[in-house]
């Protein structure tokens, strides 16, 4: 009976059933010979079924194999595990694994350490709170209300004279839309009451943000917490700190606490500031005429250069200065025009970065990320116009990423339409997943060169006429401010030294990952086209970078990324044929499938910490359902199909429900969002049908006002 079975199978096509399947049709006649008492041929092979019959396959196989299926022991792994789609396949091997793994650790924060020493469970016990048992916080709104009225003078004075006196209304078709580049708005300082007649339009804005604003304040509660908090006492465990000489880091890649020795720390630090040819250590007096010098540039960029004034969206002078005194300002007694004098250098006070070290305990040994806190810096503004600049550059650069939604709308679009013209032979072997790391990006980029290659990127795009040389120009300078005569502080072998970065880009900058994305674009450009032809899929992300390529073997692959360099910077390339991770995404593909597709989910890194706005912090509503959607979104953008998006919305569910929030509010939350959010998911990618011509938007960037105080 069950071989009659089987050879009715076998009549109706083996060939059929193995490359719907991707399973050995033999299983009918042994392992899982029970499908054909209960299934007839022809449902058997409906492609409606194809995830049902292979989970019944693999359970089976996995429940009854010899020796016995261990989920932490890949030895015990059968074959057939790499023949079935890999979320059925995650879902399946979960049924196997024990429950302590899928339940009781699964938010369970990780205090990280490499010390010698035990650590007191005090100590432990104190720096695996987190964020989930914070007591609630004061919001001060006397002080969101001062904010709001120091702001609204703010907006009505420099809508009346300030960043926006100078647009100027051009009709002409001919208006160069280079020096229409809307200028950043910047507030600086405490300012005087608004005097005038409001615009009634920015008055009619600013109501409608107040009345916003009250409701959100009216949503806080009013606590009175004068006495330090119980809950978390903090003294013996700093007096601890304090007496073993140990330092408290947040991690790199947000990855938890960690717990370091001082000495450990600032070999680190003075390890990598020695050994890289990038720093250069100077005197005091050399940095006082530094940070001259840098003073002096920007006041020239502002006051007298032509091509700064030639800009019509704003008053960019006023902006590339806003961190700098008020310009000392005389009027000549003889023409009556207003002179810019030198400025006074002992009433000035400069703060300058520190040197900031984070522990990377994703490598073996631990390592520092080097970071230099730029956000504060005289030339910042240069910076972020710089970059204001440079995005404008990026429509002749698809290749670079702008969201893990861009690249999605790739996976979904163009790279599906290439492998849908592959033969099921191609598909099986010779389809591989390549992804790459640029080793010290930023830090090793050679600022010569980067500035000739930021120049050519201009001419190519704005032309090489009298007119493109101008703008080339411009940005030359721009970048030049941005990096020569930047000066910081580090604390090297116990002592605080002056250190001036003379190559390499200073990450804390807005402009900084443009300028990677685009140096690496120049080269791309040159790539031959034994590298090019290869291609289904070419993305970059700053120093990640990823490849689907279609090869004849794996020696050959390895071959066509060969061709793939940058001078001075050294690429670690990983090649697989099934999955990779890149971004936040994990993606794989099934060879033996019949719809050649690469699929994704979201991915959650190594030691994550699961780290949310908790409950208990009595954030307004709105914030806290705002960061929840934002969330869904993600999910929705980052999941294939939506079998994968509800596993991932269920996971969130219970993780929020871990940090305090109501029950039956998330799930209200994820019920109100779910269907919108998946169904619009790639809405905004692209303007039409055509993803040649896609239109890039930029998400808003926003910082939020600091006025919560303990």
């Amino acid at each position: 009976m069950d071989s009659a079975s089987a050879c009715l199978v076998s009549v109706f096509g083996l060939f059929v059933f193995f490359d719907g399947y991707g399973l050995d049709w033999t299983l009918l006649s042994g392992s899982c010979h029970f499908l054909c008492l209960s299934l007839p041929p022809v449902s058997l092979l409906d492609s409606r079924l194809h995830p049902l019959i292979q989970i019944c396959c693999l359970d089976f196989v996995l429940s009854t194999s010899t020796p016995k299926f261990n989920y932490f022991d890949y030895t015990t792994y059968l074959d057939l595990v790499i023949k079935v789609e890999q979320d059925l396949l995650f879902m399946v091997m979960s049924w196997f694994a024990p429950r302590w793994l899928l339940g009781s650790c699964r938010f369970t924060n990780q205090l990280h350490s490499n010390l010698d020493i035990e650590v007191p469970q005090m100590v432990v016990d104190t720096f695996l709170v987190g964020g989930k048992y914070l007591s609630p916080i004061v919001m001060k709104k006397s002080l969101v209300k001062e904010s709001w009225t120091e702001f609204c003078d703010h907006t009505l004075k420099s809508w009346a004279r300030g960043y926006h006196d100078n647009d100027r209304e051009n009709d002409s078709d001919d208006e160069d839309p280079f020096y229409s580049i809307p200028i950043p708005f910047k507030l600086k300082g405490h300012v005087l009451p608004f005097e005038g007649k409001p615009d009634k339009s920015i008055m009619h804005i600013l109501q409608a943000g107040w009345r916003e604003l009250n409701s959100l304040l009216s949503n806080v509660p009013n606590l009175d917490r004068n006495d330090q908090s119980i809950e978390v006492e903090l003294k013996e465990v700093l007096e601890w700190l304090f007496a073993e000489n140990i330092l408290v880091k947040a991690t790199d890649k947000n990855l938890g606490t960690a717990l370091v020795s001082m000495d450990w720390y600032e070999s680190k630090v003075s390890s990598f500031l020695l050994s890289n040819k990038g720093y250069t250590f100077i005197s005091e007096d050399e940095a006082c005429t530094l940070i001259q010098r840098m003073v002096k540039r920007i006041c020239a960029l502002c006051y007298f250069n032509s091509t700064t004034w030639a800009f019509v969206k704003g008053n960019l002078s006023q902006f590339l200065g806003s961190r700098l005194l008020p310009p000392h300002v005389e009027v000549d007694s003889l023409l009556g025009d207003l002179m810019v004098q030198e400025d006074d250098w002992e009433q000035m006070i400069i703060s300058l970065p520190i040197f900031n070290g984070l522990p990377k305990i994703h490598k073996a040994p631990w390592g520092i990320r080097p970071v230099i806190p730029c956000h504060s810096v005289m030339q910042g503004p240069v910076s972020e116009f710089l970059s204001c600049i440079l995005k404008t550059l990026l429509v002749d650069h698809l290749q670079i990423l702008t969201s893990t939604k861009e690249l999605v709308h790739d996976l979904e679009h163009a790279c599906c339409q290439k492998l849908a013209k592959l033969s099921s032979l191609q598909w099986h072997n010779n389809v591989f997943i390549c992804t790459a790391d640029i080793e010290g990006f930023y830090t090793n980029v050679p600022i010569k060169d980067c500035t000739e290659k930021l120049r050519d990127l201009m001419f190519f795009h704005f032309g090489r006429g009298r007119t493109g040389k101008v703008k080339a120009d411009y940005v030359s300078e721009l970048f030049s401010i941005q990096q020569v005569n930047l000066v910081f502080r580090a604390q090297v072998n116990g002592r605080w030294e002056y250190i001036q970065q003379t190559n390499g880009l200073a990450m804390g900058m807005l402009a900084a990952p443009d300028i990677v994305n685009l140096y690496a674009a120049w080269y791309e450009r040159r790539l031959p086209a034994a590298f090019t032809d290869k291609m289904l899929l070419f993305k970059q992300y700053i120093d990640d970078i990823i490849c689907i390529i279609l090869a004849d073997s794996l020696d050959q692959c390895e071959q066509i990324l060969g061709n793939y360099s940058i001078p001075g910077l050294k690429l670690n390339w990983e090649i697989l044929e099934t999955n990779a991770v890149f971004l936040d995404l994990d993606i794989w593909r099934s060879p033996f499938s019949r719809d050649h597709q690469l699929k994704y989910r979201p991915y959650q890194k190594p030691l994550n910490n699961f780290e949310r706005l908790p409950w208990c912090t009595r954030h307004a509503l709105q914030l806290l359902r705002g960061a929840f959607k934002s969330e869904v979104h993600r999910f929705a953008i980052a999941s294939w199909s939506s079998h994968i998006y509800n596993e991932e919305l269920v996971w969130l569910k219970d993780l929020y429900i871990s940090c305090g929030y109501p029950p039956a509010m998330v799930i209200q939350w994820i019920k109100s969002s779910k269907e919108v959010a998946f169904k619009n998911r790639l809405d905004w990618v692209t303007g039409g049908n055509d993803t040649g011509d896609a239109e890039r938007i930029w998400p808003l960037k926003s910082v939020m006002n600091l006025v919560c105080k303990n």
